[in-house]
């Protein structure tokens, strides 16, 4: 019987270990699951008509945010003691009012805005993500017309035109959110090395921008229609001006450095004009990218190679694009080649 029993932990064991490297079983990690919170404002606005109910054009009404099924908060509630017979503001909330307008009964039927700060009932900040505004009114003693709008919590703004309703017109709904200061640390090591930023620094002038570099280590800083930044003497001399973010530098170093750039995120796909002859271009992405994919919106007869700090290349083989790059990373700049003008949009 023992013997027995540690065949079959043997065999559980073996069976276990298959189905993990088979697929059929994913390991538990810690249940947990990364979110991203992004500030921002929600304003929506609705104008109701009448059901004609029993005490039309009297009526209650409310407004309310929810995540999925989960109430988040109330926005605006009108309503006296009829306020029951709004069933499902009642339901989801228990007539929860915290941070919102209240007020008595409506008189008739009008237009409403509201706004939303994107926190809960603790005040707290909500996750990215789906949310719905959903809006109930009744003009009688029993379940009245309502109507859910949905939308996507995250970095990019939302204007939404909502088709009219019977009993709900001229819905609009905006979310905007919030920019949020940001700081990019790129590592510079001796020698060259095309830097490029995602970040719009607040003082883009390039005697701030290096200000805290600005000692032996530095050699020069190069744009691409070779205008410099170096040292004159005992001066630093500013020959181009402010960093613009699309763009990418040559640096040469003496010596390892932190180039560390305060601002605020640029949109990843922000497009870049290119031109014929030699560029240096920034890399806006945050995530790695294979180059193929991330230069796949200029890969035509117009370009010739980009090319990274260490000399590899993404070019045309014969019939083929050969990307000896890899993947292109954040803080990296990245030399082209163009035979004619073209636009680059990272995906």
């Amino acid at each position: 019987m023992k013997n027995l029993k540690h065949t079959n932990i043997f065999i559980s064991t073996v069976i276990i270990l298959f189905a993990l490297l088979t697929g059929f079983v994913s390991p538990e990690k810690d249940g947990t699951k990364e979110t991203t919170t992004t500030p921002g404002e929600v304003t929506f606005s609705v104008r109701t008509v009448t059901e004609n109910g029993n005490y039309a054009p009297k009526h209650v009404l409310a407004i309310w945010v929810e995540d999925g099924s989960d109430f988040v908060k109330t926005r605006l509630a009108m309503a006296g003691v009829r306020k029951i017979y709004l069933y499902k503001w009642k339901a989801i909330s228990n007539y929860n009012v915290v941070d919102a307008i209240t007020g008595p009964t409506l008189n008739y039927h009008q237009s409403h805005t509201i706004t939303w700060d994107c926190t809960d009932l603790d005040g707290e900040e909500v996750p990215d993500g789906e949310y719905t505004i959903y809006v109930e009114f009744t003009e009688k003693h029993a379940q009245g017309p309502w109507t859910a709008i949905n939308f996507t919590k995250g970095q990019e703004t939302q204007h939404l035109i909502i088709p009219d309703e019977t009993y709900f017109k001229d819905m609009v709904l905006d979310f905007v959110p919030e920019i949020v200061p940001v700081t990019q640390t790129i590592s510079l090591t001796e020698g060259f090395q095309f830097v490029s930023t995602n970040v719009e620094p607040n003082d883009p002038d390039m005697n701030v921008v290096l200000s805290e570099i600005l000692n032996y280590n530095l050699e020069y800083v190069r744009d691409s229609d070779g205008s410099m930044f170096r040292k004159i003497g005992p001066n630093w001399v500013n020959g181009i001006g402010d960093w613009i973010t699309v763009e990418g530098y040559l640096f040469k170093m003496n010596g390892p450095e932190q180039l560390v750039i305060e601002g605020f995120r640029i949109d990843p796909q922000t497009p870049i004009n290119l031109y014929a002859g030699f560029q240096f271009v920034s890399y806006l992405p945050q995530n790695q990218i294979d180059a193929l994919t991330a230069f796949e919106s200029i890969l035509s007869d117009n370009l010739l190679y980009v090319r990274d700090s260490y000399g590899s290349m993404l070019r045309k083989i014969g019939p083929n694009w050969v990307n000896g790059i890899g993947n292109c990373t954040e803080g990296q700049g990245y030399l082209i080649k163009m035979s004619a003008d073209d636009i680059l949009i990272y995906p």
